[in-house]
């Protein structure tokens, strides 16, 4: 994966460059190569998401879905606000 975001970054700086002309059939260009190249990383991404997530593997933040969720008991009073 390290290596698309390389690819991704020279997209983005050649992007910039062309950004300073005046040619937007090559911008144009440049833009759906750095979409394309992103979309390309987002997919490796949920890819290995998904792969870790089947082998039982906790998510990347640490936290696993039995830990996120905290149920407590509380006593409450409810107060009629039209009175």
């Amino acid at each position: 994966m390290r290596g698309e975001d390389l690819t991704i970054e020279e997209k983005v700086e050649e992007l910039k460059s062309l950004l300073e002309g005046d040619d937007a059939s090559a911008i144009k260009e440049k833009t759906r190569e750095v979409v394309e190249a992103s979309h390309a990383l987002a997919q490796a991404v949920y890819e290995k998401a998904q792969q870790s997530h089947e082998a039982g593997q906790p998510s990347s933040n640490g936290s696993d879905e039995a830990e996120a969720e905290v149920v407590e008991e509380a006593e409450f009073e409810v107060i009629d606000e039209e009175k």
